[in-house]
């Protein structure tokens, strides 16, 4: 809904200007105003535009592959639609300055076949190339190797409860967990991620919770008020996650797919299937094609610091 705000000024501003060519209240420099006003706007909106996607999209990086290659393809669709709108931008600004300049209040209209062609070929560009339709896959967002933490997982783990804690017995585990919190959460991260201990299928919370010595409860109350995802999901990433690093460790050379959703801990292939596309936003045979027509990253390790 805050993205609704956004719209208020434009829509405004359009009202203004149907009441001031009725009744002219703003004057003879109605126009020029206005103009002026409406120029400022997209100006302010082409800036923000720009520093948005610089920090949050053009330098984005990760040291997983296929979210670098979907990273490298969705900084490359901004930047070719950001040019082409301060291309239909500067076209409108020319006109409406023209327009001033000769008297010829043509609303931007003039010159309009301009925009019609730099749209045209913004359609072409999707019709040739629909990738960009799927957007950032979920796994960046949950797994993110770029920010200089003492945790894998920064962008799972929450660090201060962020939900009202109205549950008595929550409260008091609150008390308890909290002293300890950075370490339980490095010991999940550590059994997830370097022990593997997640590949067995039929292990539950229960024995998660006894093999990181620590009461049922405490895990609960973690990944209910710590962690941005269930910790069924959570399986299911650190599980994907494994799979990649196999794949790109070649496994799939010497085993079948089948053998490799076994191996993290997924009951069947069926399942490891629907979580990796649902994860990764590529289906395991796909990334292991990508991989076979990528030089091999040698040097590349997971790291537990």
């Amino acid at each position: 809904m805050r993205e609704l705000w956004h719209f208020i000024f434009p829509v405004i501003l359009s009202f203004v200007n149907l009441l001031n060519n009725h009744y002219l209240f703003l004057g003879e420099y109605s126009v020029v105003i206005l103009n002026l006003i409406f120029v400022s706007y997209a100006v302010i909106y082409l800036v923000a535009g720009f520093i948005l996607l610089k920090k949050n999209v053009w330098n984005k990086n990760s040291k997983i592959q296929i979210i670098d290659v979907q990273n490298n393809l969705l900084r490359k669709w901004t930047l070719f639609l950001f040019i082409l709108y301060v291309a239909i931008s500067m076209r409108l600004f020319m006109t409406l300055f023209f327009d001033l300049i000769q008297s010829r209040f043509s609303a931007g209209k003039n010159q309009l076949w301009v925009s019609g062609i730099l749209w045209s070929i913004i359609f072409i560009k999707i019709l040739i190339t629909p990738e960009i339709l799927f957007g950032y896959n979920a796994l960046y967002k949950k797994i993110s190797e770029q920010k200089k933490s003492i945790f894998l997982l920064s962008e799972i783990w929450l660090f201060s409860v962020n939900k009202k804690i109205k549950n008595r017995q929550h409260g008091l585990l609150k008390d308890k967990i909290y002293p300890e919190l950075i370490k339980y959460l490095k010991d999940i991260e550590y059994l997830a991620l370097i022990e593997k201990g997640f590949r067995n299928p039929k292990k539950s919370a229960t024995e998660i919770a006894k093999k990181l010595e620590i009461p049922k409860s405490h895990l609960n109350f973690i990944f209910k008020y710590h962690s941005k995802v269930s910790f069924t999901e959570f399986k299911k990433i650190i599980k994907t996650y494994d799979a990649i690093q196999l794949i790109e460790s070649g496994y799939l050379k010497t085993n079948t797919l089948e053998a490799l959703a076994i191996k993290v801990g997924f009951s069947s292939y069926n399942p490891f299937f629907t979580s990796f596309k649902e994860i990764t936003g590529s289906t395991p045979q796909s990334y292991n094609k990508q991989q076979l027509q990528v030089k091999p990253n040698l040097d590349r390790k997971l790291v537990y610091r």
